[in-house]
């Protein structure tokens, strides 16, 4: 006899019962009217340490006991099947439990390092360009409408930059479609960054730096280097991964499907791997070499703004008054103000933009020793 619960799949109600079988396989439950059934056509949950154990019926019924070893005997004397006695035998050895949960660990970190960037490239360059044109579009749309606000350059200004994009769109063979824009981005400081759909968006901050036309010209090409590499949607393609693989491990669709919402959002408050950077980097590079232009640019391009950057966040600093700031931080804290955002040190600066960047020393370096070799 196996005492426990019986419900018929129909009500809430539960009723006390007992589960009794004999050798023929034939299963009877006592306290219940319920014909005999043949013990093949039920369906046994496997066992999960010390967890009630389901049995259930073909008509919904299902019995419920917590005699683990009363089930597990019955497995045995009527020959059913035995693989959850498998699993709780394996479950309950130290030394499988210990390697299985090293192989998970080793075997999630390879598919995050390496497996999921690896297959999101391969993806990227086989979509269509109408998945990128979406994802663009939203993503833009989002920002707009969270925290961008219009452009404040001259009309005048604006159209010298879009000249300058144009003629470095025009040297590039097949090129893919490309778009500039500018947009006020209060917190966001100086910065550019290219999405999916092969729009490049600078900040009015970057455009409003020290800096010559091709400065910021080097910074374009920088941002032509991430479309023309669809490191946007390569990103996106990993956020869509990671929430495969933790569907799979956790059996958790709520959470996967929650960082798969959060895709648009990753796509601008994270930046890209310092692998994607060096990529972008190069292809300026080698764009800049092959065009004879002087690769100093980019160089001085990255002082500027590892200034700028450093300038903001030491702004952002708690603890200081508005008496110790000087003019350009009292400047930057007003136009923080009237973005309508929280001017705390974790708000003001939505995105530090060298936080995923290699070390800019280090890229600085590189482009002023191409430069050497060049002359």
């Amino acid at each position: 006899m196996i005492k426990g619960k019986y419900f018929d799949g129909k009500t809430s109600a539960q009723s006390e019962v007992s589960l009794s079988y004999d050798s023929s396989g034939r299963v009877s439950i006592q306290g219940v009217e319920m014909a005999p059934i043949v013990a093949a056509e039920m369906k046994i949950s496997s066992r999960l340490g010390n967890t009630p154990r389901y049995i259930r019926f073909a008509d919904d019924g299902q019995f419920e006991t917590e005699d683990n070893d009363a089930v597990d005997r019955m497995i045995a004397e009527l020959d059913l099947a035995k693989s959850g006695l498998r699993i709780h035998r394996l479950e309950s050895k130290k030394h499988i439990v210990a390697v299985t949960f090293v192989f998970v660990v080793l075997f999630g970190w390879l598919s995050i390092q390496y497996g999921i960037p690896a297959l999101s490239k391969q993806i990227a360059f086989a979509l269509p360009s109408v998945v990128s044109e979406k994802l663009g579009d939203g993503v833009i749309e989002a920002m707009d409408k969270n925290w961008f606000k219009p452009s404040t350059l001259s009309e005048a200004k604006r159209a010298n930059f879009q000249a300058l994009f144009k003629g470095l769109v025009e040297k590039i063979d097949n090129p893919p479609t490309l778009k500039l824009i500018f947009r006020d981005a209060g917190a966001l400081g100086a910065n550019a960054f290219a999405l999916p759909n092969g729009t490049i968006v600078m900040t009015d901050d970057m455009v409003k730096l020290d800096v010559s036309d091709m400065e910021i010209g080097s910074v374009m090409l920088h941002e032509i280097g991430h479309v023309q590499q669809r490191h946007s949607l390569r990103l996106a393609t990993q956020g869509f991964g990671l929430a495969v693989l933790v569907m799979l491990f956790t059996s958790d669709v709520s959470a996967s499907s929650s960082l798969i919402t959060a895709i648009p959002v990753v796509l601008v408050e994270s930046g890209y791997s310092q692998n994607m950077e060096w990529e972008a980097d190069s292809y300026a590079l080698e764009y800049m070499l092959a065009n004879n232009i002087d690769p100093v640019y980019f160089a001085n391009m990255m002082k500027k703004l590892e200034a700028s950057h450093a300038q903001r966040l030491s702004c952002a600093r708690p603890g200081k008054s508005s008496v110790d700031k000087d003019d350009e931080c009292a400047e930057q804290n007003a136009g923080n103000q009237s973005t309508g955002k929280d001017d705390s040190p974790e708000e003001s600066v939505i995105v530090d933009y060298f936080s995923s960047h290699p070390a800019t020393k280090k890229r600085i370096n590189r482009f002023l020793q191409k430069r050497v070799r060049k002359e």
